[in-house]
């Protein structure tokens, strides 16, 4: 309900965004890797994002449900962005060439 996607639409974006998810370097954090972080698993961190773009929830109001700060919520935002920007990017110019 808060993503836009059911439970089989997560499942499969999840799968396809690998295991390099595990290993994002976050932003504005010196050198922290997504699964390295102690408050927010990596799959939260994948739903933190998917129910920003879903629902356009502010930083403060994300922060609060999952009890971080809106810094850390900044941090993930901007890190997964980025890693789907680039996984949808290079499957497109993959496509695009015959």
């Amino acid at each position: 309900m808060y993503t836009g996607l059911d439970e089989y639409d997560r499942e499969t974006l999840w799968q396809y965004l690998g295991t390099d998810k595990y290993h994002l370097t976050m932003a504005d954090q010196d050198g922290v890797l997504s699964g390295h972080m102690r408050k927010l698993s990596v799959k939260c961190q994948f739903l933190l994002t998917l129910m920003i773009l879903r629902r356009d929830y502010d930083y403060t109001e994300i922060a609060g449900w999952f009890d971080v700060s809106d810094r850390i919520v900044s941090s993930v935002f901007k890190t997964w962005i980025i890693f789907m920007s680039r996984k949808f990017r290079y499957v497109y110019l993959k496509s695009s060439h015959f």
